[in-house]
């Protein structure tokens, strides 16, 4: 599943990290990199510090092994560990992003709130997910632990997390939603 995973959603990384505009020294953190693919593609691009996070045992060994070479470097850090707690100091990150997570966080509101500490003064954080209207007839997306949002719930997360200038991107004809907050 993982490869199926990896090869669609591929796609939507990119277009998210496109919204970030990325600068050359930024800080990054992936919550939920899987396979590695985004954060191994940021690397050879950019001299930047990057690092991710990701529950899955599975995950952070491909996604290691990908890297390794710029983890050798220490251009790059890939952590095993759930979230929340975010396991770095305050405002380390400019740029934060999560691809296809948001739905699993039991605490969304938590999670966004040590988003929030661990990013710098006017650093972004971009989560995307797939709108209401495109998972409501997925059997698979309509149990209790897949969690989707509205822009307006989204929007009311990013509030009072703290976050200002919150926008919502459409993806591929409203199909998912990019939501962007600043610190």
């Amino acid at each position: 599943m993982s490869h199926i995973f990896a090869k669609d959603n591929q796609k939507q990384n990119d277009w998210v990290i496109s919204l970030l505009n990325i600068q050359p020294d930024d800080k990054i953190l992936e919550i939920g990199y899987g396979n590695g693919k985004s954060i191994f593609k940021l690397a050879q691009k950019y001299n930047a510090f990057i690092s991710g996070i990701d529950s899955s045992k599975i995950m952070f060994k491909k996604a290691s092994q990908l890297n390794k070479e710029k983890i050798k470097t220490g251009n790059v850090e890939i952590k095993l560990g759930e979230v929340p707690p975010l396991p770095y100091n305050d405002e380390t990150f400019n740029k934060i992003f999560a691809v296809y997570v948001l739905y699993f966080w039991d605490k969304p509101l938590d999670v966004l709130k040590e988003i929030y500490r661990i990013l710098k003064k006017g650093g972004a954080v971009a989560l995307y997910l797939s709108t209401k209207e495109t998972l409501k007839n997925i059997s698979y997306t309509q149990t209790k632990i897949f969690h989707s949002y509205t822009p307006k719930e989204l929007t009311k997360l990013y509030q009072d997390a703290g976050f200002e200038k919150i926008r919502m991107e459409y993806f591929n004809n409203n199909e998912g939603i990019c939501a962007i907050g600043q610190k």
